[in-house]
């Protein structure tokens, strides 16, 4: 943190690096289109600052899985919405269908969503010994389920966490998203929603093989 931190040292480095030997042609895109070019240096600056993390196996902490708050609160992949029975559900939908186009609409009237199982439940259905738990929030013992950790004692959000259970799936029409569900302040984080939508997508086109008899 701060003007010496490790933060300000990055963001240095891809200026120097990067942006310098290119100056001349973004001060030509900043002349020609001023909003663009903004949008246009925040991508290609956070692609070299998450570029130094390619390869880094370090475990994560639980706090970043989530953008919570997110700098924008839009709807997208990986939204997390509790709904008026109490129940947490992740948005599906991919996120090209979720933009808003220049005449204001969507691509999609209505939103997949995923439910967010409490943890006592899966553990008390599986019957789930410690070792079995390990897995299942190591995410290799059912393909089924996705963990998520629990935010619980932090008072913007108070999500409890759960798993993402590939078998519970609603559809809602947009508008009853935005009259029967609670649109919390967080979203699962690109990295985070990346694994999860392939996941999902690998749960429901898994084909299954007959069983051979061995001689």
């Amino acid at each position: 943190m701060g003007g010496r931190g490790l933060i300000e040292d990055q963001l240095n480095k891809v200026f120097l690096s990067n942006l310098c030997p290119t100056l001349d042609s973004w001060i030509e895109y900043g002349n020609n289109d001023r909003e663009r070019t903004k949008k246009a240096l925040l991508r290609y600056t956070l692609g070299h600052l998450v570029a130094e993390l390619d390869g880094d196996d370090t475990p994560c902490y639980p706090e970043e899985v989530y953008l919570s708050p997110p700098l924008e609160n839009t709807l997208t992949t990986g939204s997390i919405v509790k709904k008026s029975d109490g129940t947490h559900h992740v948005v599906m939908t991919p996120a090209c269908d979720l933009v808003t186009r220049n005449n204001g609409n969507t691509n999609v009237n209505s939103i997949i969503l995923a439910e967010i199982v409490p943890e006592e439940t899966v553990h008390k259905d599986l019957k789930a010994n410690s070792d079995t738990k390990k897995k299942l929030k190591k995410n290799n013992h059912k393909l089924c389920f996705h963990w998520l950790p629990s935010m619980a004692q932090y008072q913007l959000t108070q999500f409890p966490g759960g798993y993402v259970d590939f078998r519970k799936i609603l559809t809602v029409p947009r508008d009853s998203l935005e009259s029967d569900f609670e649109h919390l302040e967080m979203r699962i984080a690109p990295s985070f929603i990346k694994d999860i939508v392939a996941r999902f997508s690998l749960y429901y086109g898994r084909q299954g093989q007959p069983d051979i008899e061995p001689r």
